[in-house]
């Protein structure tokens, strides 16, 4: 439960922190937000990696197994892509469609997962 209060407490700020950050003077645009939000997520990674020692390991692992390379762009591609609608969304409808969107891809999902396990259950 805390885990959960502390997620909507997160989300809540994000989303109305992100339209502020829109409607400022002069204006944000959703490309400039990615690029800080990338750019700060890359720098946590590799300073985590290089605290671990691993840095260099895990960019000789990638070197050497090009599908992992591979599927890691793609994973990438799709989750820029998806930063763009996210941001357009906010951009254009605010934060409170978005939430709304959001929660019910949640339950959806949620209800269709949980269909599939009783289904998947009693046969």
């Amino acid at each position: 439960m805390i885990l959960m209060a502390g997620y909507l407490l997160f989300d809540a700020f994000t989303l109305n922190w992100q339209k502020a950050l829109f409607d400022t003077k002069p204006k944000v645009s959703k490309y400039q937000m990615m690029f800080g939000v990338n750019f700060f997520s890359a720098i946590l990674c590799a300073v985590s990696l290089i605290e671990q020692g691993t840095l260099w390991s895990s960019i000789k692992f990638g070197a050497e197994h090009v599908d992992f390379s591979r599927d890691v762009f793609l994973l990438s591609l799709s989750g820029a892509i998806g930063q763009i609608f996210i941001y357009s969304t906010i951009e254009r409808f605010g934060p409170i469609v978005f939430a709304v969107i959001m929660t019910i891809r949640q339950r959806w999902l949620h209800l269709h997962h949980l269909n599939r396990f009783v289904s998947n259950f009693y046969q």
